[in-house]
């Protein structure tokens, strides 16, 4: 797919960012590429990673980043990613295929999903779980240029 980029329009130096891809390109190619994989409102698989929001303390959206596979350690390593030498699109790809299946929680209260989020941040190896969402995950590209990219997102069902 070789598409200019919409922002910086890539095919005119004026405008091109200098960059050897376009950040915003390849997080919608790894969208489109996820939305066939993980379009289910329930999955097994296994959780590298929480996901703590930062807005609206003390009531924050905790999530659990997972992907419907047994062998997740590589999603979320980025030091295993340095020293492979991956390229950026396949990082992107890696951390696009995590769904977040968040819920809002106050973090000085006690809840099921959050003591779960705690024991998969403390966990030394990705830990399986089984998920259940509202609805199916939504997809969304965010041309952020501070934030990571994101896979799918939905509320878990309590």
């Amino acid at each position: 797919m070789n598409v200019p980029c919409m922002r910086c329009k890539g095919n005119n130096p004026r405008w091109f960012c200098g960059r050897s891809y376009c950040p915003i390109i390849a997080k919608s190619e790894a969208m489109f590429k996820v939305k066939e994989r993980v379009a289910k409102e329930e999955f097994s698989g296994s959780s590298p990673a929480p996901f703590v929001g930062r807005f609206g303390y003390p009531n924050v959206h905790v999530g659990i980043l997972s992907v419907e596979e047994r062998d997740s350690e590589i999603y979320d390593a980025p030091r295993a990613w340095s020293g492979a030498n991956y390229e950026i699109p396949r990082i992107v790809d890696l951390r696009s295929s995590l769904v977040n299946s968040r819920f809002v929680v106050n973090v000085k209260g006690n809840h099921r999903f959050l003591d779960a989020a705690q024991e998969v941040g403390m966990a030394a190896k990705p830990v399986e779980l089984e998920v259940k969402l509202d609805k199916k995950p939504s997809f969304r590209v965010n041309s952020d240029a501070y934030s990571a990219p994101m896979g799918p997102n939905a509320s878990l069902k309590m």
